[in-house]
């Protein structure tokens, strides 16, 4: 092991003083990464799908599987470390442009992603950090994807500098400890669940909402119960750029959010342990229509899940000194 553990994990289900999950007890396990794909890295070439029968122009804001049967990924690294993708223009891919499952101390940086055939039911079409850790995602470019997400126990890594049309999603799994900063986010108003011809839905397989989405999502543990589970504590969103048109009209409103210069803002933290976000200390059940309620500290003193008490006076939180983005 190279770090110690995040946190303490039980021996068996019941040990920590829990009840039974459906009458039977389970023991603990740990998935090491045994021996991972080591050192490889992709660099500086165009990678697109070529669907002869389906229109891009279709695509471009539909938040459905066009062609599910050749809903392939672009770029996947499974069981590898130390790997890196580098200067790749992709243009609908089958589903996601760049994806991980059990992936550690990755750099994804430079890349231009551009579009998915397939972004709906079942969770496809993300720029998509799923089981990553200790790794680092700048400067890249995403347009007509569905989300970027960090998910699935993503613990340890940094989004920095990128440019996105699509929200920054904390897609649940107990995610935590991840940055969040110098990211430009503008969302339009047709990125929004309900914008879909064909087999639409979410990752866990149920269907549309009339939701809109902003440019931070967070898994609430009764809705992502289906696929994953509650985002966890700590993920820090600090000094980034983010805006969500309210309606279809170009000259209608446009919203900043969670853009303050210098506030920190922690996620599922209440200074000194995991909360979840929560309206009169009820934890809400979706993020869906939650989306622009106060989760700090209120006037009581009590907070309800994003700590945002302190500030720092740099550009960075990561960085000793930040490049010309």
């Amino acid at each position: 092991m190279d770090k110690p553990l995040e946190y303490d994990v039980p021996v068996t289900s019941i040990s920590d003083g829990s009840a039974q999950i459906g009458g039977t007890t389970f023991d603990s396990k740990a998935s090491p990464l045994v021996d991972p794909v080591l050192g490889v890295g992709f660099e500086n070439f165009y990678l697109t799908q070529d669907e002869p029968n389906l229109k891009r122009s279709d695509a471009t804001h539909n938040y459905g599987n066009m062609d599910p049967a050749g809903a392939m990924n672009g770029i996947l690294f499974k069981w590898a470390v130390n790997g890196w993708v580098h200067g790749i223009h992709t243009e609908m891919t089958g589903s996601h442009p760049i994806v991980t499952e059990e992936a550690k101390n990755l750099t994804i940086t430079g890349n231009y992603l551009d579009g998915a055939w397939n972004k709906g039911k079942g969770g496809r079409g993300y720029f998509r950090g799923s089981r990553v850790w200790d790794s680092v995602y700048a400067g890249n470019i995403s347009r007509n994807l569905r989300h970027f997400t960090f998910q699935w126990s993503a613990s340890g890594n940094v989004a920095i500098g990128n440019d996105l049309d699509s929200d920054l999603n904390l897609h649940g799994g107990y995610e935590r400890n991840n940055l969040f900063e110098l990211n430009t986010v503008h969302v339009p108003y047709a990125h929004r669940s309900a914008n879909c011809t064909i087999n639409c839905g979410e990752e866990g397989g149920g269907g549309t909402d009339d939701s809109d989405w902003y440019p931070i999502w967070w898994a609430a543990g009764q809705k992502a119960v289906k696929w994953s589970g509650s985002s966890g504590y700590r993920n820090v969103f600090f000094n980034n750029t983010m805006t969500k048109r309210l309606d279809n009209d170009v000259a209608g409103p446009i919203v900043t959010f969670y853009s303050e210069p210098h506030r920190i803002f922690e996620f599922g933290w209440d200074g000194t342990a995991f909360h979840h976000l929560d309206v009169g200390g009820t934890p809400i059940s979706d993020w869906a229509h939650n989306e622009t309620n106060n989760y700090s500290t209120d006037i009581t003193g009590t907070n309800h899940g994003v700590y945002n008490t302190m500030t720092d006076p740099a550009s960075s939180l990561f960085l000793t000194t930040v490049p010309a983005l």
